[in-house]
């Protein structure tokens, strides 16, 4: 075992308490952000073809996906959790 591990035991508790007390702030943090970038500033059907065209710029798959009746907004959850999903 490193000297300082047996030296300090004290400090190495506290600093891998102040680690895991991070971890869970970030994670808390990443399940709480704000709606993805491609629905920042677009609706769900402009976020989704965002999508499909990185896709196509990076690969040889061909996306093709219609929208029937007129779009309207839902709510940020589940818009976010549909972009999850398309992606």
């Amino acid at each position: 075992m490193p000297t300082l591990l047996l030296q300090d035991a004290p400090a190495v508790r506290e600093h891998i308490t102040i680690a895991r007390e991070l971890d869970l702030l970030l994670s808390r943090a990443s399940v709480q952000a704000p709606r993805s970038p491609f629905l920042a500033n677009s609706d769900l059907c402009s976020a989704i073809n965002k999508i499909i065209t990185q896709i196509s710029l990076v690969s040889d798959t061909e996306i093709i996906y219609q929208v029937k009746g007129t779009p309207y907004s839902l709510p940020s959850e589940v818009e976010s959790n549909l972009l999850r999903i398309g992606q």
